[in-house]
């Protein structure tokens, strides 16, 4: 016959849940004084061999130096950004999985869509990288060479020319762009940049507003005109074209970004390796000038209090300029 059922140690319990607890509290630290074990991840939510992309993979070359294991690039294209943003968002928060993002997911997505599969809480930010240097670019077609040229035209034309667009942070700064100058420009939206550009270099959508890292050639053969640059100072590579404020706009302050992130709940002493690891890269002079400047890319390193204080006076930027702009809850 069985005897009496034993009564649970309560005691013994509590000890066993606090031991538990001790050693789990210890799992993190101890996980990242022996990080990385193996290779790293980066997701990217863009296709291969855009200027972001390149700019990725010579990164990871150089931070897989100073980390001892491998960094591999994920290209995780779709859903205007999102696609690749939410796989990062789901992703273990162990170290193994970081994500280049930018201002559209990160910033514009939750004020711009009616549902995004993530939210900004499910990201660590751990720096900035660059600024897109922009240009205002219009079809030679068109026979004007200034800003204010293209603006007395649309507004002498109404309702007849149009601008391409492939990204949400290009499109709230030329809708603010319309709304502050009058200009009469139809938007256009495109699928990727490629579209786009092809779109203003044949002439069929006459305006747009790209980085001119990959136009730049067709600027120079006169392909295309580049009316001015959204840089605080003319750049380098075209010093030809001025700045918006230098021709006379001195509208929205929105610049489209691209940063380093990573899962919700990654260790921080891990989140502090990798920071230091990329700034060791992103402060070489000769890897900035590289893979930075000269591809039309403006370094902007923060350190990552720096770069939380930014997404929050980004994104309340961002929720203004949707809101202005009527597009948002698609």
């Amino acid at each position: 016959m069985a005897g009496p059922a034993r009564r649970p140690n309560i005691s013994r319990l509590w000890a066993a849940l606090l031991i538990g607890m001790g050693l789990a509290g210890t799992a993190a630290p101890a996980a990242a004084q022996t990080y990385p074990e193996r290779y790293v991840r980066v997701i990217m939510p863009l296709g291969p061999g855009g200027v972001g992309d390149v700019f990725l993979r010579a990164l990871g070359q150089e931070v897989s130096k100073g980390l001892g294991q491998s960094i591999v690039v994920e290209n995780r294209p779709g859903g205007a950004t999102n696609v690749g943003t939410q796989a990062c968002a789901q992703a273990a928060p162990d170290g193994y999985t970081l994500c280049m993002l930018a201002i559209d997911s990160v910033s514009i997505a939750p004020f711009f869509y009616k549902s995004i599969p993530f939210n900004p809480q499910d990201f660590v930010p751990i720096t900035r990288f660059f600024f897109i240097v922009e240009g205002m670019m219009v079809h030679p077609s068109l026979n004007v060479s200034t800003v204010a040229e293209l603006i007395a035209l649309s507004k002498a034309k109404p309702k007849t020319l149009s601008y391409a667009t492939q990204a949400n942070a290009l499109t709230l700064f030329m809708e603010g762009f319309k709304r502050d100058t009058g200009a009469d420009l139809q938007r256009v939206p495109f699928q990727s940049g490629g579209e786009a550009t092809s779109a203003v270099l044949g002439g069929h959508v006459p305006v747009g507003y790209f980085g001119i890292g990959n136009l730049l050639p067709h600027v120079r053969d006169g392909r295309i005109k580049m009316l001015a640059v959204d840089t605080p100072q003319r750049t380098p590579l075209y010093p030809a074209a001025p700045t918006l404020a230098e021709a006379g706009y001195k509208g929205i302050p929105i610049r489209p970004w691209w940063g380093l992130f990573a899962p919700a709940g990654t260790p921080q002493p891990i989140v502090e390796r990798i920071h230091r690891e990329v700034m060791r890269v992103m402060n070489d002079p000769a890897f900035r000038e590289r893979h930075l400047i000269s591809v039309g890319l403006d370094p902007a390193p923060t350190t990552q209090d720096e770069f939380v204080r930014f997404l929050k006076d980004d994104r309340a930027l961002a929720e203004r300029l949707v809101k202005e702009s009527g597009l948002g809850n698609q």
